[in-house]
């Protein structure tokens, strides 16, 4: 066990991928009180807390000349995700997304930082690029529709697609694996 928690929706949630308005708040609170009591719960038992690691670049270096400033690459990426990896989606549109995303990658590596709240702007957007291509990676890989996640190319759902997508960093690449339902 490694000593992290979430609830609501950052877990999935109780609806999964159909998520139902509305309900957020009260699922948050709810299991936010359960998740928090076995949070406190693993805490107490530990003898010795480990110690946080930064990562390597964890701000970005400033001041720093580009041509183009971190709010613009914000909202390229918000704006390629919603045409391409939003609820409607498929092969061609996820391809289109994964291509942006690190396209905005590469444009945050070389744009302009005049002060260090933007470059702690960057390192948001980073992050955000990080979920962005999480997003795009599980939906290539999951060949269905579900919930309200419609793939163009796969119309209907599929049994063997019960279950979830499980993502994770390993060095500087996403692991996405799927875990059927019952065996995770």
């Amino acid at each position: 066990m490694l000593g992290l928690y979430a609830a609501g929706e950052a877990a999935g949630g109780v609806h999964g991928a159909n998520r139902l308005s509305s309900n957020a708040l009260s699922e948050a609170l709810v299991f936010g009180t359960i998740v928090g009591q076995q949070a406190a719960d693993y805490a107490k038992g530990l003898e010795s807390f480990p110690l946080a690691r930064m990562e390597t670049g964890y701000i970005f270096p400033y001041p720093r000349k580009g041509d183009i400033l971190p709010r613009e690459i914000r909202s390229e990426l918000r704006r390629n995700m919603w045409k391409d990896a939003a609820i409607v989606r498929s092969e061609d549109s996820l391809q289109r997304a994964r291509s942006r995303v690190w396209e905005c990658q590469w444009a945050l590596e070389h744009c302009s930082i005049e002060s260090f709240a933007q470059a702690t702007k960057c390192e948001g957007i980073r992050r955000m690029c990080l979920v962005a291509k999480a997003i795009v990676a599980s939906a290539l890989l999951r060949t269905e529709s579900r919930g309200a996640h419609y793939r163009e190319d796969y119309p209907s759902s599929d049994e063997r697609w019960l279950g979830s997508l499980h993502v994770a960093k390993a060095a500087d690449q996403l692991e996405v694996n799927f875990v059927a339902k019952g065996t995770g």
